[in-house]
């Protein structure tokens, strides 16, 4: 009896234990973790994807989330399949017809086990037999364009469960061509002259094949707006609406969301064939093409063929010219034609050269022309190339972003760019940007394929070689003020304006400072009376006096504004400087000796002392 009393003790502790065991699994198997030990049914019934499971049941398909048959589920979320319910005119799942629910499980797995790290640009089967587009960007990962993955890599025994924020209920059956002869023939015919094309062409042929391809697509309207018609089309050659076609297709499939904010070649060919690529600026909900003359723009995105991807546009895509076509009267930059008088005779020159400006101004290579109006050409082939290489800087430089800067052409030559007292971009303080007629456009950053142009009134004049320092040097006139600038270091400051002071009114300062007024006694100055004296004729910008007006400022080193104003408005070399320190105005008049240039800023000889 006491061995039965044992034995039915232990029985019972085993028991307790076993029970205590198995209330703590269950508790375990409450908490979502992954992976799971057993089918996909379990997480689908646990997380806010439930009415796909509910849906996989009524259609019959549970079984596939069980057994050892290992998919991929792109499971949308509940928002998701109440979005397709909606499209399907259902109110819920028990609503739904089994035909429909049955394609939209389906739909929605692919067979193999597939983690988001090994998901690229591809096409991937359903279980419907549809393809799936996958594009990965920097943002995620997405299906057919409008399907976010927003929670990836959930694996279950039989698979890998990816949640996604949209249903996929859209997949093609039509090539693209097919398409375009559908939106042709429709009640609103959207796409009959891109049609006519194509089949004048030939072209529908090929874009019925295999692709994949990307074509932006004009409508009737964007057609209409460029002055195309059947009959056009008709005068035309081939060659030359093959040509036009080509440039508004891509030898792949991009959804907006894959496109760069950069270049991307056509069909038409890429620069290895001198032909221009397309610059897109891109979004996911859009995007707009740089073309000659403005931009193209979305105006239905992301429509799905078999073979690629269309995407409708409001304008024909026109290719930009390159900088040397944009200037030698091809294209009509001005809205006034040319006439051999605006920009012929920089092109003449270009043209007359022995240089290859053709093959330079026609090449991938971003430049800026500033294109000079009245340009004359020099009286040697050397002197004609620098003088031409002289008005081409390197990128793009944009008249608003160089104002007060320095600016270097590709043969080196150095200009300094500031803004006139209209506010209007000089060169050097003498070639300004200038219409061609009264009334007529201004040419300022017109964009060309590779570059800008601006066109200005007269070849630029480059800086010497020679600091401010050095441009004075010799000039007995000015010694003393140079000299005070070499002792307190200030001779060699970049990109400012020099008010120099003539001798016998420095002499003041020198005194001033405690000493005579020799350049030998400056190590005996008072530093900082000088200093203060010498920095309020610096200005720490550029100007050229073509910048004075009344009212306009400046700021010396010192800190203090120096406010000038003009004193003679009929002659550009009478201005005057009024400076207001502390209540105190004293008015001084420049001399003739105005906008010396020097290569680390502008000089100005004046007649008195600032603050004495």
């Amino acid at each position: 009896m006491k061995i039965f009393k044992s034995y039915n003790s232990i029985y019972s502790v085993f028991m307790i234990l076993l029970m205590i065991t198995l209330v703590s699994c269950e508790d375990e198997e409450t908490i979502t973790e992954f992976p799971f030990p057993d089918d996909t049914k379990r997480f689908l019934s646990e997380n806010d994807v439930n009415l796909f499971y509910e849906a996989a049941e009524k259609a019959g398909l549970d079984n596939l989330f069980t057994g050892e048959t290992e998919y991929t589920f792109f499971v949308p979320n509940n928002d998701a399949v109440q979005i397709a319910l909606q499209e399907g005119d259902f109110q819920s799942i028990n609503d739904a017809d089994v035909s429909f629910l049955t394609s939209f499980v389906n739909n929605h797995i692919v067979e193999g086990k597939i983690a988001s790290s090994d998901l690229t640009k591809t096409s991937v089967a359903n279980l419907a037999g549809n393809l799936v587009y996958v594009s990965v960007t920097d943002d995620g990962v997405f299906l057919n364009a409008d399907a976010t993955v927003s929670n990836a890599d959930n694996e279950t025994q039989n698979g890998m469960v990816h949640i996604v924020n949209f249903p996929m209920l859209d997949f093609p059956s039509s090539t693209i061509t097919g398409i375009v002869d559908a939106r042709a023939g429709d009640t609103e015919p959207e796409f009959t002259i891109l049609q006519y094309a194509l089949d004048y062409t030939g072209l529908d042929a090929a874009l019925s094949g295999s692709g994949p391809f990307t074509v932006f697509a004009p409508t009737d309207a964007a057609f209409a707006a460029a002055g195309i018609d059947e009959s056009v089309i008709d005068g035309l050659s081939v060659e030359a609406v093959t040509e036009l076609l080509q440039a508004h297709v891509l030898d792949d499939r991009y959804f907006t969301l894959e496109l760069p904010s950069s270049r991307l070649y056509t069909l038409a060919g890429g620069p290895e064939e001198a032909v221009r690529g397309l610059d897109f600026d891109a979004e996911a909900s859009g995007f707009n093409v740089e073309i000659a003359g403005g931009t193209a723009n979305a105006t239905a995105i992301n429509i799905l063929a078999t073979n690629g991807t269309i995407h409708a546009i409001d304008v024909v895509i026109e290719q930009e010219p390159y900088l040397f076509d944009a200037i030698n009267g091809t294209y009509n930059i001005t809205g006034i034609g040319f006439d051999g008088v605006l920009l012929g005779a920089y092109y003449t020159g270009l043209t007359n050269s022995s240089y290859n400006f053709d093959s330079l101004l026609s090449s991938e290579e971003e430049f800026t022309l500033f294109v000079p109006r009245f340009f004359v050409e020099p009286g040697s082939e050397p002197e004609l190339t620098e003088a031409l290489q002289a008005h081409i800087f390197p990128g793009l430089v944009e008249v608003d972003s160089i104002a007060g800067s320095k600016i270097t052409s590709i043969n080196d030559q150095v200009y300094f760019a500031t803004l006139d007292a209209d506010d209007r971009l000089t060169i050097n303080g003498r070639s300004g940007i200038q219409r061609f007629t009264s009334g007529a456009p201004i040419v300022e950053d017109y964009e060309a394929y590779n570059g800008l142009i601006t066109n200005f009134v007269s070849p630029f004049t480059p800086l010497p070689d020679l600091s401010a320092a050095e441009v004075v040097d010799g000039v007995d006139s000015l010694s003393l003020f140079k000299a005070a600038l070499e002792f307190l270091e200030l001779d060699e400051l970049a990109n400012v304006t020099y008010l120099y002071v003539t001798n016998d009114d420095f002499e003041a300062a020198y005194n001033e400072a405690g000493i005579a007024a020799d350049p030998a006694n400056l190590q005996n100055a008072d530093i900082d009376v000088l200093e203060t004296i010498v920095n309020s004729h610096i200005v720490t910008s550029l100007f050229f006096s073509n910048a004075l007006a009344d009212g306009a400022e400046f700021v010396d080193r010192n800190g203090d504004l120096v406010i000038i104003g003009t004193l003679n408005a009929a002659e550009a070399s009478a201005f005057g400087i009024i400076i207001n320190d502390e209540g105190s105005i004293s008015t001084i008049g420049f001399s003739s000796n105005i906008d010396v240039l020097a290569n680390n800023g502008i000089i100005h000889v004046i007649d008195d002392i600032i603050l004495l």
